[in-house]
């Protein structure tokens, strides 16, 4: 149904000065009426409209044309067109197909949100009308700059942040919720990306997490948006738009660009680092430049670096900054240098190369101590744990395992796990620079991607689902029965240095079926199920054939079950990273023969469910209805 057009059936003259007409539509060439519509000046003219085509199951471009035809004849019956009066408002012209269409912005509009409208009335692509909410903004700051908003927000996204540029490598969760929690305000709405259909449609706020995409979004300008779910129909088409977000997605980049000696108050030693960044703002408070010394890390409080130079380049239209950045208590010796980019959950976006400084010291120079004003403490930084060191662990010169909560960041791997094996390998020593890692999928986020890339390590991969010969990926369903021969069949040997285990299900039971007398890995990283208390030795039951269902809490075992194996295996656990997702063993030989699960257990190191840095964790359907085994 179209609508053909709104002829004026009554102007009621009394004090309100309210307008009334007649809607009329067509199905194919029938005419109909579609309804009485009263127009009220006091009420902003989006609003009336939007609650008719509500009421009648209207579509966004049907809509979009009612509201300019009503607009039109209501500003001539009043003798208030907007080009004759006071209201301030922004008029452009946007050529479309070979046509030319007028959006027209006032003071009564949300911005983002009318110039949203009329890009899914037209068919505007996502990044055309990114560029096109710029261009309205811009007038609209000088236009609108004295005069009060009329428009009331109803709907707020609090993800993603217009403000931010997202890299590439991050998630962009979807998070919108109502602003008025007044009864009656709720209402079943649809949910939109880009230029595509309906993500979702229902209730507000979302039931489970929504991603904006379910893999690596595209680079460049992205739009989600709110619509009406109008309540007569069981479409996904949607109705008005309600609330809308545009943002980008970026690929940013760090480089190192020298290293210099500098010196404070006299004789008081620190290197002074020029950085670079491009894709990456400094005053976003969610993300941070971190300086990696070896194998420990720290954030650097923005504000207080010294900015060299601001640009933007011509070709992304992304900032280029260039800005100085100090390291502290540097001592003489050999040191490697890097600098990190993180979100607030530790994930790292871009990592510079490596530079490595040799520095000497002279006689009357000190170490300059680290001045904390430049040191960002973040929300986000991973809890100590454990929360107390055992005094044999200093004695044996292990101490640093109580520091592995500091050293979470990952850029291949899912959570923090690139920096928790990095500050592992710095300890223990890198020595046959071979992997395997099983349950990888493709291997775009995985534990063992780091070294191949970073360091030239070699190994095997292992994927019920891919392949990929170039990095030596093989598909392969894994069971405790065939673990052994897969790794015989693929040269897996003897003594390898980092072993990963993922396959959502039968874990334990892989894990424990592997002949260390033939494959003996010196670091293993394992999936553990951190809904199962760290005081319960329970994994699933074996299951050969079966995974996980994607929804509930049974899959796995718990992080008591992995500590009992390593026990009896000759492994001790020293770590859960923060999210609750891998626990990591090092073989007791390789910490000097010290049995560190003697010292420290699963009730000290266990992390509680917090899927993606943000709390999330699955229905707790498995206590009930699975099948557990306790070991």
């Amino acid at each position: 149904m179209a609508v053909v057009g709104a002829t004026e059936a009554l102007v009621n003259v009394s004090l309100d000065h309210s307008l009334r007409f007649e809607v009329t539509g067509n199905d194919q060439a029938n005419r109909s009426l579609l309804g009485m519509l009263e127009v009220m000046p006091e009420q902003p003219f989006n609003e009336t409209i939007s609650a008719f085509c509500r009421d009648k199951a209207l579509a966004t471009e049907t809509c979009a044309r009612l509201l300019d035809s009503i607009r039109q004849e209501a500003s001539h019956e009043w003798g208030c067109a907007l080009e004759a009066s006071d209201i301030p408002f922004v008029e452009l012209s946007v050529g479309i197909d070979n046509r030319f269409e007028t959006l027209q912005v006032t003071h009564e509009h949300d911005v983002v949100v009318e110039v949203t409208r009329h890009c899914r009335a037209w068919r505007v692509k996502a990044a055309d009308c990114f560029q096109l909410v710029r261009a309205v903004e811009q007038q609209a700051a000088t236009k609108f700059a004295d005069t009060a908003r009329m428009y009331k927000e109803r709907l707020r996204f609090t993800s993603p942040v217009r403000s931010r540029l997202y890299p590439r490598s991050e998630r962009v969760y979807v998070e919108v919720d109502w602003i008025d929690d007044a009864a009656g305000s709720r209402e079943d709405v649809c949910l939109f990306a880009d230029d595509g259909g309906a993500i979702y449609c229902g209730a507000l706020p979302l039931p489970e997490p929504v991603f904006f995409v379910a893999h690596t979004p595209a680079l460049g300008a992205h739009m989600v948006y709110v619509t009406s779910r109008p309540s007569n129909t069981t479409s996904n088409d949607g109705g008005d738009v309600l609330a809308a977000v545009h943002f980008e997605i970026v690929e940013p980049t760090v480089e190192l660009l020298q290293i210099n000696t500098a010196v404070h108050d006299g004789n008081k030693t620190f290197l002074n680092l020029q950085i670079q960044t491009q894709g990456f703002r400094l005053e976003d408070p969610a993300h941070r430049v971190c300086i990696l010394h070896g194998s420990a890390y720290v954030c650097l409080n923005s504000p207080n670096l010294l900015v060299e130079q601001r640009v933007l380049n011509a070709e992304t239209n992304q900032p280029v900054t260039v800005f100085r950045a100090p390291v502290f208590n540097v001592n003489s010796g050999a040191h490697e240098i890097s600098v990190l980019l993180l979100n607030e959950h530790n994930k790292c976006f871009a990592l510079a190369g490596t530079y490595a400084v040799d520095l000497e010291l002279g006689p009357d120079m000190e170490v300059l101590a680290t001045d904390d004003s430049f040191i960002a403490h973040p929300v986000g930084r991973s809890p100590r744990r454990p929360a107390q060191c055992p005094s044999a662990l200093e004695t044996a010169q292990l101490g640093w395992i109580c520091q592995l909560y500091e050293h979470e960041w990952g850029l291949f791997s899912q959570n923090g796990e690139d920096g928790v094996l990095q500050a592992i390998f710095n300890h223990i020593g890198v020595q046959h620079q071979f992997y395997v890692e099983f349950g990888t999928e493709t291997c775009r986020e995985c534990n063992s991607r780091f070294w191949r890339e970073r360091f030239g390590w070699t190994g095997l991969l292992l994927d019920g689902s891919f392949a990929n010969a170039t990095i030596n990926l093989h598909q392969a369903w894994i069971t405790a029965e065939n673990i052994n021969d897969l790794f015989a069949h693929h040269n897996v040997p003897k003594a390898f240095d980092l072993l990963s285990v993922d396959v959502d299900f039968n874990d334990y039971w892989i894990l424990q079926a592997i002949q260390l007398e033939r494959f003996q890995p010196r670091v293993i990283v394992v999936e553990y199920n951190s809904h199962v208390p760290p005081t319960e030795p329970r994994t699933v039951a074996y299951q050969p054939q079966s995974g996980w269902d994607g929804n509930s809490d049974y899959f796995g075992a718990g992080v008591a079950a992995f500590y009992r194996w390593g026990i009896r295996a000759g492994y001790s656990l020293v770590y859960c990273e923060s999210h609750g997702v891998n626990c990591f063993f090092v073989r007791n030989d390789d910490l000097k023969g010290v049995n560190v699960s003697a010292l420290l257990g699963p009730e000290q190191l266990y992390a509680p469910p917090n899927f993606f840095g943000r709390g999330y964790n699955y229905s707790n359907l498995a206590v009930t209805d699975g099948n557990w085994v306790w070991v």
